[in-house]
């Protein structure tokens, strides 16, 4: 079919050669997109749609919302969903430039060129392949050509001048976080043509990264996430799933067999911390409570934790029922103003903020602690925050001990932190990015630390800060 499309194109340039007419290159465009109304469109997109799985039907025919994913296990069938999904997009929006793209150029010659001379061919649908300098694929559909860029997602960067009437991307949690973010920032801007501008991505979740972020902490009404797993392929060898579940541990079967978000960390910061275990019912603080508060100061986000302290079987309890997340510490008094008057006006809040906030300053006049006082708000810091891993060791002794409980109902970050903040190469907390948990992390254990009794510092512990 390609050889068929090119010698007919070569036919045709010569035979407007020999007129003359070589050098109107208007005549040559018009002849380049001319239709192919020998294919029908809507026979070929019920064969494709009669083939899909339920999942990947979901996945393939949602054409409402603007940013559509699937989240599956490996062998789901993501690839074959990614492309029928382009190329029903291609269908509706003939005539234009539409993208697919892999990570890396290696995944481009390795999975998506195979995968797509492979849908293609089954569908007998005409198109022309040019491998060199960039892969393009050209659909001859009755509208006109339509072309599919196969790029790396990873240099986006060289994507910016084109106009695009949709996008799938395909395996984004295996790049970087802060890759993919900004990738999206940049090439979101970019679909905005076609009958149907749609995002698209299909992946095995590599825990909490630019798919989770994207579909479940910034989820939206434009927005639809679907989810697979391996055993929804009755295609597959059973032999594959047994292999999988004899070869990686329970968390890493979860995503990839179940296309489930979790922490793929070896070790998290507050590993301690269970949900089911340290969980609160507690929603304010009760009449003639002391609220007390953690914070750290971030420039444009900064975090903060509220709690009371009750006794229990367990000695003194922190429970964590309110957090708030601001620009600047001018907001924050205006938050604790606003939500608790009451123990305000008596004094009976109690911050303890990162000791940073003595010098830095949100007003030019003002250090953040000084701001916190002159509203009303005692203020408790040392002089310097204690080491990190001090702190962590501290709050992970009264986790451990039941002493620490949380509201998930009312603490979403909080919670986020508590469960999933890791470490990275050099085993420090991970700090940096989009989705940064330290933040809230952090605002729990300056709380901890001037609330709960302590031990002696470690020795032999690194003292970074």
């Amino acid at each position: 079919m390609p050889s068929k499309a090119r010698s007919s194109r070569y036919a045709d340039r010569a035979a407007f050669n020999s007129l003359g007419l070589f050098s109107d290159t208007s005549a040559l465009r018009t002849l380049a997109k001319r239709g192919n109304n020998a294919f029908d469109c809507d026979a070929c997109e019920a064969k494709i749609i009669a083939d899909l799985l339920p999942h990947q039907y979901q996945f393939v025919t949602d054409f409402e919302h603007r940013m559509v994913a699937l989240c599956g296990g490996f062998g789901s069938g993501k690839s074959f969903a990614a492309v029928s999904k382009s190329i029903l997009l291609c269908f509706r929006s003939q005539g234009f430039t539409h993208l697919f793209l892999e990570p890396t150029i290696p995944l481009l010659r390795d999975v998506a060129i195979p995968a797509w001379q492979n849908v293609l061919d089954r569908y007998g649908i005409p198109y022309e392949f040019r491998t060199s300098p960039l892969p393009v694929f050209t659909l001859k559909l009755p509208k006109g050509d339509t072309q599919i860029l196969l790029r790396s997602f990873e240099n986006y960067n060289r994507l910016i001048g084109v106009n695009a009437a949709s996008m799938i991307v395909d395996e984004i949690d295996t790049v970087s976080t802060q890759t993919a973010e900004a990738a999206i920032v940049k090439l979101q801007g970019r679909v905005r043509v076609g009958k149907c501008p749609q995002l698209c991505f299909a992946s095995t979740p590599e825990g909490h990264k630019a798919l989770y972020n994207m579909f479940v902490r910034e989820a939206s009404d434009t927005k639809a996430l679907y989810k697979a797993r391996t055993a929804d392929n009755p295609y597959l060898d059973p032999g594959f799933i047994e292999n999988l579940r004899a070869t990686y541990p329970a968390n890493l079967i979860e995503a990839y067999l179940n296309g489930e978000f979790v922490n793929l960390a070896q070790a998290t910061v507050f590993y301690e911390f269970d949900l089911q275990r340290h969980s609160t019912g507690v929603f304010h603080p009760e009449d003639g409570e002391l609220i007390m508060f953690g914070a750290d100061f971030n420039i444009g986000n900064s975090q903060s934790c509220y709690a009371v302290v009750r006794p229990s079987a367990a000695g003194q309890t922190v429970h964590i029922f309110a957090e708030h997340t601001c620009r600047t510490t001018f907001d924050l008094v205006e938050h604790v103003k606003r939500k608790y008057p009451v123990q305000l006006a008596k004094g009976a809040i109690t911050c303890y903020p990162d000791a940073s906030g003595s010098h830095a300053s949100t007003s030019a006049t003002e250090s953040d602690h000084d701001i916190l006082r002159n509203a009303g708000i005692k203020v408790v810091a040392e002089r310097r925050n204690p080491p990190v891993s001090e702190t962590i060791a501290h709050a992970n002794l009264h986790i451990h001990a039941g002493r620490v409980l949380v509201n998930p109902t009312t603490c979403f970050e909080t919670i986020q932190s508590l469960e999933n903040w890791g470490y990275d190469e050099s085993y420090r907390p991970l700090k940096g990015g989009r989705n940064d948990l330290s933040h809230a992390g952090d605002a729990v254990r300056y709380l901890l630390w001037q609330t709960m009794p302590r031990a002696t510092a470690h020795f032999s512990r690194p003292r970074w800060r």
